[in-house]
């Protein structure tokens, strides 16, 4: 009988992982991957922000300034209808407030510098005058054309304030000053001949 040798392999394995042999690849950590994942897209976020973000930095007004804006605009248009309601004695009136004005004005001057002041009245006009003597201070006219309908001081158109601060002309008789505009009735300025108090 024969001897029948029989030889003896072993089975061999390739790849990374075969027995008996060391490597220094490790398998993928999934669980890694994944965070880094997350950073990523949580840094992603952080320098594109998304369209509603970038819109409303975009937006041309803030609510705080359409509100003024809509303040500015009732005030204007409120200023405007006013305006165009005045009537023509409304108007009347404003001019005598500052005919008034000016009259207490001259008064006042009289007795600060120490020599008489008057005030010469263009009847008919809209026009006066603030003089030292014969010397025009200062031309004046009355608002919204209102017109001077009539000047009487004694007799004369000129009003005229000794350094006491009263009025030249005759003590028995107030003098007055009529304003109108269009077909509105007088506004008349009155001065009294004694103390020259505008009422």
């Amino acid at each position: 009988m024969n001897d029948m040798s029989f030889a003896h392999t072993s089975p061999t394995f390739d790849g990374p992982y075969a027995l008996g042999t060391s490597t220094n690849s490790a398998p993928p950590n999934r669980r890694g991957q994944r965070g880094a994942d997350s950073v990523e897209r949580v840094v992603n976020k952080t320098h594109h922000p998304s369209p509603i973000t970038h819109h409303l930095h975009l937006s041309g007004f803030t609510s705080i300034e359409l509100i003024i804006v809509i303040l500015v605009l009732v005030v204007l248009a409120g200023t405007a209808v006013v305006s165009f309601r005045l009537s023509d004695e409304d108007k009347s009136i404003i001019a005598a407030d500052q005919l008034i004005a000016d009259i207490q004005y001259v008064q006042m001057r009289a007795m600060g510098v120490g020599s008489q002041q008057n005030i010469l009245f263009s009847t008919g006009t809209s026009s006066y005058s603030i003089r030292e003597g014969a010397n025009v201070i200062e031309q004046k006219s009355l608002p919204d054309d209102v017109i001077i309908r009539n000047a009487n001081f004694n007799g004369s158109n000129i009003l005229t304030f000794n350094t006491l601060g009263e009025p030249t002309f005759s003590s028995s008789i107030n003098g007055t000053i009529d304003l109108g505009k269009g077909t509105s009735p007088n506004k008349t300025i009155a001065v009294l001949s004694i103390t020259g108090k505008v009422q």
